[in-house]
Order: structure tokens, then sequence, then C-alpha cells
């Protein structure tokens, strides 16, 4: 559709080098991501924070959202002002939000988009974990999420089995032991 519309105008208009690859669309330079969502909302899941698929013919990327609940719409903004927070599955991952009325991600940052994608893995890592942080109430901390040269494994190793097998046998039992909850460790001298 964009490459119909640019049609006569001297502006090339194709997709990125990879069909996994971010942004999606490539115009003259410039990097389009589609975003779409079939609710009532403006906000998505965006690329990976690490962006181990970017293209690196792209100057600056920029967002086209199409709405389809409630009354359909379409918008536009640059990726990195509508770039909220990071929302981690298996990978820490941006929330795109084209409604929100918080400050992009980067300003709270304090580093611009720019200089952030320039960063290695764990440049990157210690603004998320930072960010994520502040987040926390005192005491708590994201076991899940720390450097890997931070963590015990062997303590949490050791409370997963607890968690499996308890003295008499029966598996699944013994939940009362752990101290995870919710995804949070409490912090009690683990």
């Amino acid at each position: 559709m964009l490459k119909v519309a640019a049609e006569g105008l001297g502006v090339t208009v194709e997709p990125t080098f990879h069909a996994h690859a971010f942004p999606d669309i490539r115009v003259n330079g410039y990097g389009i991501e589609v975003k779409y969502s079939v609710r009532d909302t403006w906000n998505a899941v965006g690329n990976s924070v690490f962006e181990s698929m970017r293209d690196p013919s792209v100057s600056e990327i920029y967002v086209m959202f199409g709405k389809v609940g409630g009354n359909p719409e379409a918008r536009w903004a640059k990726y990195e002002d509508c770039i909220k927070h990071v929302r981690v599955s298996n990978a820490p991952r941006f929330v795109v939000d084209l409604d929100s009325e918080e400050s992009p991600l980067f300003e709270r940052f304090d580093i611009s988009y720019k200089n952030f994608s320039n960063l290695d893995e764990d440049g990157k890592m210690a603004h998320v974990r930072d960010s994520w942080r502040k987040r926390l109430s005192p005491g708590e901390h994201l076991w899940w999420f720390e450097p890997s040269h931070t963590l015990r494994w062997s303590h949490f190793f050791g409370q997963f089995l607890k968690v499996c097998s308890n003295a008499d046998g029966r598996h699944g039992h013994g939940r009362e032991e752990t101290p995870f909850h919710g995804g949070v460790q409490e912090a009690r001298g683990a």
C-alpha cells in the first residue's frame, strides 16, 4: 500500500532485509515499524530491547499504528517518543504507546534512543534493570533479572528443589517454604 502511494514520487519503499528485522519497512533511509491493535488501545509490544535484527541502513524510525477496536483510526509517531516502558516475557521488549501521557522511556533512562541503540547488551540491560528496580518496594529485588554474575544459582536451585519435593515424597507441596512471591523475591539474606 505504501509502495503504491509512493509511486512517481522518487521514494523507494521496500521491506527490511529479513521477515523478523526491525523496523518492518525502509523508506529512503527511514524506518517504519507497523503496529496494530484489534482492541480500543494505542499500545502494543514493540521490538526487542537488544535490537539484534535492526536494519543498519535506517537512520530514524517511525511507528505507523492502526487501531481497529472502538473507532478505527491510524496514527504515526517517532518511535523513540512512544516507547513508554519495557515488558519482560522470554526477552525484554519495548512497549509502544501512542496515547500515554508518560514521558518517553529514554528521557527517564537519561540517554537518547540513538545512544541507547549503540550500547552493547550489558549496557542496555543496566538501564532496563535500573528502571525496574525503581518500581520495587523496599527489600524486594528481581531474582530473575539480575546480571548472571550476581546470582547465586545454588541458592535458587536449592529453593526450587524444596518446592518440588519435600520429605514425605509428595511433589508440588511445600510452597509455603519458598521465598518467591509473584516474580519478586524478598531480600532475606539470600
